[in-house]
């Protein structure tokens, strides 16, 4: 009975509303563990589902970079120092991110690592610099105090040279993400009509920085680029208020809103136009989205209701709808890989939409 109660209210929902169960659609979840600890991050994942981020050892309070691959957590190293973060990674495995580079914690360099050999990258003439996002052709971005240490830019490092590539007129900026094509987003400052040090959107392409603007309000960042040139990042909608997940395309930058709460921020993009990020809840809780074109969605409502996890951040998703984050499960914070079941058949939506819509009515219960 309760079987055929699903089915039938989901054939109904597929008739009012034919994308709600593909919006619904549900996925696996993996715990990528920790090295012998209780703490891991998941960053960032390839195309292969490799997926890179920090972890923490037992009775350390260093963060160390590791790969998962192959089912295995490895520790990457370091420049010398303690504590390194990984930010990026592209599908030959290259991975990118900040180390600091000696025992002393006298500074953090951007890093290159190709498996066997970390390279540091340098910095712009400061003490310090971090690599954020690298592309499959080995094009490196990221930020770097410049001479004098008081500000930091963005930079985009090939051929074995790190440039600068400017601000929109402030004294700040920093480089989050590069597509295929060499485009890099980032936010920067620029002197605003009062004065005041605003942080503007920015897409840099043709040695050129371009202001991508705001929703409405003061400030706004942009988080990733696909080889599509569709942004996300987040933007305030009014004057000094809360920001919204925004998508910018064709020249124009969408308000997509949030979960129905004040706030959200766009983290990642692919070039299916799916996004990835943080927003409120109607409880002014933080949780993590999923967007695929149709609506925003919680993931939390896309797993097994039964898995323990209580998934907090969604960092990246890849080409194949794979999505890492974090989230507790078992009391730990740990670092997941979130993969999209395989396209099931019509009598399987069905079926799976009907338990979204159930899964629902119990929540509001």
């Amino acid at each position: 009975m309760r079987k055929l109660l699903r089915l039938i209210i989901c054939v109904a929902t597929v008739i009012m509303a034919p994308h709600y169960c593909q919006a619904q659609q549900l996925y696996t979840i993996r715990d990528l563990g920790s090295l012998n600890g209780n703490y891991s991050e998941g960053l960032a994942v390839n195309n292969h589902g490799e997926v890179i981020g920090s972890t923490r050892f037992v009775g350390s309070n260093y963060l160390r970079a590791y790969l998962h691959s192959n089912n295995t957590m490895s520790d990457i190293g370091t420049l010398g120092g303690p504590m390194i973060v990984g930010w990026g990674i592209n599908d030959h495995a290259e991975i990118v991110g900040s180390s600091e580079i000696d025992m002393a914690r006298s500074a953090s360099h951007a890093f290159y690592y190709d498996g066997n050999t970390m390279v540091d990258l340098g910095t712009l003439g400061g003490p310090n610099s971090s690599a954020s996002d690298i592309n499959n052709s080995g094009q490196i971005v990221g930020t770097s105090h410049i001479a004098g240490f008081g500000s930091n830019h963005a930079f985009i490092y090939e051929n074995n040279t790190m440039t600068d590539i400017g601000t929109l007129g402030g004294a700040v900026s920093s480089a989050r993400a590069i597509n295929e094509s060499g485009q890099v987003v980032g936010h920067s400052r620029l002197y605003a009509s009062n004065s005041q040090f605003d942080n503007h959107a920015f897409l840099y392409e043709n040695n050129t920085m371009i202001d991508l603007g705001t929703l409405g309000g003061r400030d706004s960042w942009a988080s990733d680029i696909n080889d599509l040139g569709q942004i996300v990042g987040a933007s305030q909608y009014q004057q000094n208020t809360n920001t919204h997940v925004f998508l910018y395309e064709n020249g124009q930058m969408i308000d997509l809103g949030t979960l129905g709460g004040n706030s959200g921020s766009g983290n990642s993009i692919n070039n299916n136009g799916w996004i990835v990020g943080e927003s409120t809840n109607l409880n002014n809780q933080w949780q993590p989205f999923l967007y695929d074109g149709t609506g925003m969605y919680d993931l939390n409502d896309l797993i097994p209701e039964n898995s323990g996890w209580n998934l907090r951040r969604a960092n990246e998703i890849n080409e194949h709808g794979q999505i890492v984050g974090n989230g507790y499960i078992d009391g730990n914070y740990h670092a997941f890989l979130m993969t999209p079941i395989p396209e099931p058949t019509t009598l399987s939506v069905i079926t799976l939409g009907g338990l979204t819509v159930l899964r629902r009515k119990r929540k509001q219960s």
